[in-house]
């Protein structure tokens, strides 16, 4: 400990004067922004936009909408190019332009180009929702429709007849009178449904990012003990001291770019920002770092051989850690051996 003590201030100042020092916290820096300008859909996203030149035709329509059974969340927009940029970017899953004529167009048969879809390309759910938009399009327009295919069916139907067909229709629509669907709830019905992912179960790109930067700097500080050990200071020291020098160097190393890091989670960081809870992440994600680079620098022995590692190592930490996404929803034995990789204990 005395010696730690004593290499601590120096491996520290000597650490600032490496330019890979400065790039990491740079990089972090550069990172987080860049994470936070990007506007990804969201996956829980069920929101459908709805204009039209006539805003009591959209309300009306947005009102029969919303009335029904669905999981669709209608917003009627005053402008279209606001419901387009909404789109874009992912605030909306998808929207509707309804001609401001589409009464007229009905009545004459006319049903060219009465709705203009659009999307993006990440619109997952517009089919169904075009859908559900069609069929509520259809019941605003059934008196319409009614109305005119009267005279062909039935020649010259009276007032009382239209009415009678009329009753029939709101009849057949009012629920279950063409199809009688039973219900039956199985199972407790006072249990809780479960969460279908666990609160573990999603992704922490600025967490994640942080994380793997922090990984690198202590990676390449024990690359760089490995390299030396043969050449510089480390080869007079024994192997219980060699290990405390790698251990004082490393953290010294991260020292700069964990105090950027503990900000910046701060900051951007998801799930709890508590300051306290952060800083204990960030030195479990050193201290189980330094240990697991340290345990492959003693296998590979080699320096080439550990430097070569690297590349696999993070392709591990970009598929088994929920840094970006979580394919232990797929394949659930990643959930348990993504606790091997240093990075999952700073996303916890």
């Amino acid at each position: 400990m005395r010696q730690a003590c004593k290499w601590f201030p120096l491996l520290l100042k000597a650490q600032q004067k490496r330019p890979e020092n400065w790039i990491a916290c740079l990089a972090m820096i550069a990172v987080m922004f860049v994470i936070a300008s990007l506007k990804l859909p969201d996956g829980e996203n069920f929101g459908v936009g709805i204009y039209c030149e006539k805003p009591e035709y959209a309300t009306e329509m947005q009102t029969l909408l919303n009335q029904n059974e669905t999981v669709y969340d209608f917003k009627v927009y005053d402008s279209k190019e606001r419901m387009k940029e909404e789109i874009l970017n992912g605030t909306i899953e998808c929207g509707f332009d309804i001609d401001a004529s589409f009464k007229e167009k009905f009545a004459n048969k006319n049903q060219k180009d009465v709705i203009t879809y659009y999307c993006s390309s990440y619109t997952t759910r517009g089919e169904v929702a075009k859908e559900t938009l069609y069929v509520t399009l259809l019941k605003m327009q059934s008196e319409i429709f009614l109305q005119v295919a009267a005279p062909e069916i039935y020649e010259k139907p009276d007032a009382q007849l239209i009415e009678e067909l009329q009753k029939q229709q709101e009849y057949y629509e009012s629920g279950d009178a063409l199809l009688a669907v039973r219900s039956e709830v199985i199972g407790d019905p006072n249990r809780k449904t479960p969460k279908k992912y666990s609160s573990y179960q999603e992704s922490h790109p600025y967490m994640g990012s942080l994380a793997i930067l922090l990984f690198l700097v202590i990676f390449l500080s024990v690359g760089d003990t490995l390299a030396k050990e043969k050449s510089g200071f480390p080869i007079c020291l024994t192997a219980h001291e060699r290990f405390i020098y790698a251990c004082t160097k490393a953290f010294a190393a991260a020292t700069v770019p964990g105090v950027v890091a503990f900000i910046l989670a701060c900051i951007f960081g998801e799930g709890n920002r508590n300051p306290f809870w952060i800083l204990l992440k960030l030195l479990l994600l050193l201290l189980v770092a330094f240990v697991f680079c340290y345990a492959l620098a003693r296998i590979l022995r080699r320096e080439n051989r550990y430097m070569a590692s690297l590349l696999a190592l993070l392709l591990a930490i970009a598929v088994m850690t929920t840094a970006y996404f979580d394919l232990s929803i797929m394949l659930p034995v990643i959930g348990i051996l993504r606790w091997l990789l240093p990075v999952s204990y700073f996303l916890l």
